[in-house]
């Protein structure tokens, strides 16, 4: 109950209370350190937003993913999937 007093009280306005809760959810949020594959660590910011950059550029550059879980094969050749037809198609 304290916390919803204070946050009423000093809530957004430009206050001790307001930057200190800024700063913590920015440290929160932060990623100042990562591992890599080869266990390597890296701390420097540029670095880290190379190295996010690259994982997610080969992840979605991926034309023909290999999935190999048995349950997503048994989905997508099920034939209870069904197509449109040429008329849903048009109204689609």
């Amino acid at each position: 109950m304290i916390a919803k007093a204070r946050w009423y009280e000093f809530g957004e306005r430009s206050s001790k209370y307001f930057f200190s809760l800024e700063k913590r959810n920015y440290e929160i949020k932060c990623i100042t350190s990562l591992i890599k594959d080869d266990k390597s660590t890296i701390t420097d910011p540029e670095k880290i937003l190379d190295e996010q950059r690259c994982y997610y550029q080969s992840l979605y550059s991926s034309n023909n993913p290999q999935v190999k879980d048995p349950k997503f094969n048994l989905f997508f050749e099920n034939d209870m999937i069904k197509k449109l037809d040429e008329d849903q198609k048009k109204i689609l």
